[in-house]
């Protein structure tokens, strides 16, 4: 399955019920495989989130496998994510299994504003699962603002992620403009100089 011209947006909204937003799905309970986004304009003001480039969240026992975000050289088409939520090109949250997906030619452009949220290349927030074998080629992660005392976790391939989850064989090349974030709120930001894929490492 492909989707080549897709808009997604959410008006601002920081309080209330917690929605998943993604382009394939919100919320993945089974297995989504072979998919790739190839043209998407997601743009969710909306701090109570989590925001994908295929689902928002992957659910305990799911699984996305082997899907792709972002275009080609040469393609007019883009694929941009803006968001103040949980935030991944491939999956806002995983609690099951990311394995095998590519995130290319792709761009978050993410506000830091009312509670501390988690962005990464391929998944915002992983507390459980895991997350293997996954690239990010030629990926931007854009900080646009922050408000005062917010401090997100942000990665290369992950932005918050639990000791537990099983993450091994991942590659990135993302690159991080943390221009508009004060330094005294990157202590959980990774640009992925020091070689570690994560902004944030729970125990």
């Amino acid at each position: 399955m492909k989707f080549t011209d897709v808009t997604i947006s959410a008006p601002v909204w920081h309080s209330g019920a917690w929605v998943n937003i993604g382009v394939a799905a919100g919320t993945n309970a089974g297995l989504i495989e072979n998919v790739e986004v190839m043209g998407a304009d997601v743009n969710t003001n909306r701090n109570m989130s989590s925001v994908g480039g295929i689902a928002g969240c992957n659910d305990s026992g799911a699984t996305v496998r082997n899907c792709i975000v972002g275009i080609t050289i040469g393609n007019p088409n883009t694929v941009q994510i803006f968001s103040n939520g949980d935030t991944g090109l491939i999956c806002g949250e995983n609690w099951g299994t990311v394995d095998e997906c590519l995130a290319r030619l792709a761009a978050i452009n993410y506000y830091a504003t009312a509670n501390n949220r988690s962005i990464g290349g391929i998944v915002g927030y992983c507390p459980a699962g895991q997350l293997t074998n996954c690239t990010t080629l030629i990926v931007g992660i854009t900080v646009a603002g922050a408000d005062a005392g917010i401090v997100p976790s942000m990665g290369t391939i992950v932005g918050n992620i639990k000791s537990s989850v099983v993450f091994t064989g991942n590659e990135d090349a993302t690159i991080m403009d943390l221009e508009k974030l004060p330094e005294s709120q990157r202590a959980n930001s990774n640009t992925g100089v020091s070689g570690t894929q994560y902004g944030y490492r729970e125990e």
